[in-house]
Formats: structure tokens, C-alpha cells, sequence
């Protein structure tokens, strides 16, 4: 089965990192109910909206 995953990488401080995961069936895409799952995505640390910051660098390399 071919899986889709799509990510926000805007995430407030302390919250999940927002991913989705899904497969088509026929003519629908069907997510699949992450929020259920034991495993957990990573915690956001907050990032700053503007530049290259080195925080902003790390989550890039741990996650992307």
C-alpha cells in the first residue's frame, strides 16, 4: 500500500507536530487516525517566524 504524508512545520511551543498520513481507496483519500496511535510525532520547541535561526536549522536536520 502506498502511503502519503504531509507536514506543517508551523507548530506552536509544546504541541505535536502536525502530520497527516493517508492512502487512496478507489477515488478517496482516507487518512489514517494517527491521534489513536502510540506513537507520537515529535513536540514543537517553537519556532521564530523570520531567518535562519540555529534552533530553526536543528529541526531541519532531526525531522526533515
Amino acid at each position: 500500500m502506498d502511503v502519503y504524508i504531509g507536514i506543517d512545520v508551523a507548530c506552536a511551543k509544546d504541541k505535536y507536530l502536525p502530520l497527516v498520513m493517508c492512502y487512496w481507496e478507489s477515488e478517496r483519500l482516507i487518512p489514517l487516525p494517527l491521534a489513536s496511535s502510540p506513537i507520537k510525532p515529535p513536540k514543537c520547541s517553537g519556532l521564530e517566524s523570520e531567518g535562519e535561526t540555529e534552533r530553526k536549522a536543528e529541526f531541519k536536520r532531526k525531522f526533515m
